[in-house]
């Protein structure tokens, strides 16, 4: 089994050639319009359990569907997608690679894999990611949090910029999120002090 993404790219970015790179197994294939404009990446990687990679949809024939994958390895797809879309703008001309809007792609390899895909072809499905994904908090770690609440009392502001920054990363706006950042830097180790020549 091999799971992947791909990505929309904007910009104008020229290649010579579509071309495929191999490494550390991964492949990274980019792919061109008639004009030799980069329009799309696609990330392949191995998966490490096969049997957590599945898509099915209700036998009634709906549109809800169930799909799984390993968390851990779309994540990493994400971030290889997001680290080209920020070294091809060194070097090209990206006005933005769609990461946060991938086509989920599963490669099933044998007839175990296929047979949990219901559908046909199995590899190709659009997933918007969602900005606001629920976050699951344990019982326990609610307690413990509500028990050592005094522990975070000198943090408080702090947290709030990194609440700031998570907010503005997630929506693109990354100025936003390196300002708020810089405070964070500043406000922890700053000693009071805020303007360039003292910081």
């Amino acid at each position: 089994m091999k799971f992947g993404i791909g990505c929309e790219v904007e910009g104008k970015t020229l290649l010579e050639n579509g071309m495929t790179i191999d490494a550390e197994g991964i492949s990274y294939i980019f792919y061109i319009t008639e004009e030799n404009l980069l329009k799309q990446i696609r990330i392949i990687s191995n998966v490490d359990d096969p049997e957590k990679y599945f898509y099915y949809t209700s036998k009634e024939g709906t549109s809800i569907a169930n799909l799984g994958y390993e968390v851990h390895i779309k994540d990493k797809l994400v971030r290889e997608m997001q680290l080209l879309e920020s070294s091809l703008a060194l070097a090209g001309n990206i006005k933005r690679v769609y990461w946060d809007k991938p086509t989920y792609e599963y490669y099933p390899e044998t007839t175990e894999e296929h047979a949990r895909f219901n559908v046909t072809p199995p590899w190709f499905f659009l997933n918007e990611m969602k900005r606001d994904d629920p976050r699951l908090i344990s019982p326990d770690m609610l307690t413990e949090m509500v028990r050592q609440k005094e522990l975070f009392e000198p943090l408080v502001i702090p947290m709030a910029f990194y609440r700031e920054v998570k907010i503005e990363y997630v929506a693109s706006r990354y100025i936003n999120a390196f300002f708020n950042s810089y405070f964070i830097i500043e406000g922890l180790f700053g000693n009071g002090k805020w303007k360039t020549e003292g910081i």
